[in-house]
């Protein structure tokens, strides 16, 4: 008889958890439907949007474009600047970075990967 009593339970509190699970999900759904959305220029509310504006024009190709990995960042600057084209009275960008490179991990020995795997 008890067996049977708790056999009951679980299945009583299996229930109740499914009926707490639904209950969120059926009052998620309005009674009047979706809200419609309205897209520009269809609606009556149109004198309170900004104008479209056009799309940014793409930056020009870069006129000379160059990078350098060594150890004397001086040395690589100057050598960079000595190959840059003359200019011919136009306005240029010109920036400089310089980053530290990160070490490169080790490499893997061979008979360690081997062990590792068995």
């Amino acid at each position: 008889m008890r067996t049977v009593t708790q056999r009951y339970g679980v299945a009583a509190t299996i229930a109740a958890f499914s009926l707490f699970a639904i209950l969120p999900s059926a009052f998620a759904y309005p009674e009047q439907g979706a809200p419609q959305i309205e897209e520009p220029g269809h609606g009556g509310n149109d004198h309170d949007r900004m104008p479209h504006q056009p799309p940014f024009h793409p930056m020009p190709p870069a006129l000379y474009q160059a990078s350098l990995q060594t150890n004397d960042p001086v040395a690589g600057v100057n050598k960079l600047v000595s190959n840059v084209p003359a200019g011919n009275g136009k306005t240029y960008e010109v920036s400089v970075s310089i980053r530290e490179v990160p070490p490169a991990p080790p490499a893997p020995q061979k008979g360690a990967a081997g062990k590792e795997a068995r």
